[in-house]
């Protein structure tokens, strides 16, 4: 039986590398993502922009209804959440709609998924992944929302297990 994972942030280099990776390990992926991915094909790709995944209601029932038709009666194996927006100014202050997207993107999103897809994992092994950035922490501090966002992903590890934060 093929193992499912859905991978968010699909279309960039990270995401396009993460699909590619679990295709060839013989997974079957749905890609999350505003754009179609340019070169790496997920098996599924579902077009949505996640700060209206969060914030539009009828767009998250649209999306969690086109995942559970792509699943059908198989589990989801894995939940990558890998998507990220990074606002990049060297001024403050950075306006307020660029902290709620990032929030709502690095954060929220992560948050929507995982808790709606939590009854679809596979039971005892399902995995949630979340990807975050480091990039603040190592001094790029014209990217200050997104890396900051990303690591209030972290408490997701205490409702959701096995779940996995990498930091990048």
């Amino acid at each position: 039986m093929p193992r499912h994972a859905i991978v968010t942030g699909s279309a960039g280099a990270i995401g396009s590398a993460l699909v590619e990776t679990f295709q060839q390990a013989g997974y079957v992926v749905c890609g999350l993502d505003r754009t179609e991915p340019s070169h790496v094909r997920p098996d599924q790709h579902i077009t949505v922009d996640l700060y209206h995944l969060v914030h539009d209601m009828p767009t998250q029932q649209a999306v969690l209804r086109d995942i559970g038709a792509w699943l059908g009666q198989h589990a989801l194996d894995v939940l990558v959440n890998n998507a990220a927006y990074q606002y990049v100014s060297h001024t403050h202050p950075i306006p307020v709609d660029e902290w709620t997207r990032s929030h709502s993107v690095n954060v929220l999103a992560p948050y929507v998924l995982t808790t709606a897809l939590a009854n679809r994992m596979t039971p005892g092994v399902g995995s949630v992944v979340n990807i975050g950035s480091a990039g603040f922490d190592v001094g790029y501090k014209a990217a200050q929302g997104m890396p900051r966002s990303s690591h209030l992903v972290n408490p997701l590890e205490i409702l959701y297990t096995p779940t996995t934060s990498v930091i990048l």
